[in-house]
């Protein structure tokens, strides 16, 4: 009986050991995608989820973000068909604030609304009907 129980904890514990170990190899090939390249894609859709074409997104860097201190604001990038920019030459560890230019006529957006996370690199504002 004492054999038994003795094989069936060593099968458990190797159970356990493979699995541990294709969890840990998994873990260490992360997935390069999830790193920061510099780059933050902001999309901005309508209320029912719609692409909004012909906005620019604008982000402004917080000189002082507990103070709500804005400090330089970056040149506008034109949204995309499906409503995205990509805008490069983001520093990592910096809060910004996300601003949009030439919302579409009838439309109104907060340009104090969405403020950047760190560690955060998409995110989707919506534009609301005035």
């Amino acid at each position: 009986m004492a054999k038994k129980i003795k094989a069936a904890i060593l099968l458990c514990l190797t159970a356990c050991l493979a699995v541990f170990a294709f969890a840990l190899a998994a873990c260490g090939n992360g997935d390069t995608n999830e790193a920061f390249d510099g780059t933050i894609s902001v999309t901005v859709t309508y209320e029912d989820g719609s692409p909004v074409e012909g906005v620019g997104v604008q982000l402004c860097i917080y000189d002082d973000y507990e103070a709500g201190i804005l400090g330089t604001c970056l040149r506008g990038v034109l949204v995309d068909e499906n409503g995205t920019a990509v805008i490069s030459g983001i520093e990592e560890n910096k809060y910004y604030q996300i601003h949009l230019e030439n919302v579409p006529e009838g439309y109104s957006f907060d340009n104090t609304q969405y403020d950047t996370q760190l560690g955060v690199y998409s995110y989707t504002v919506q534009v609301v009907a005035a």
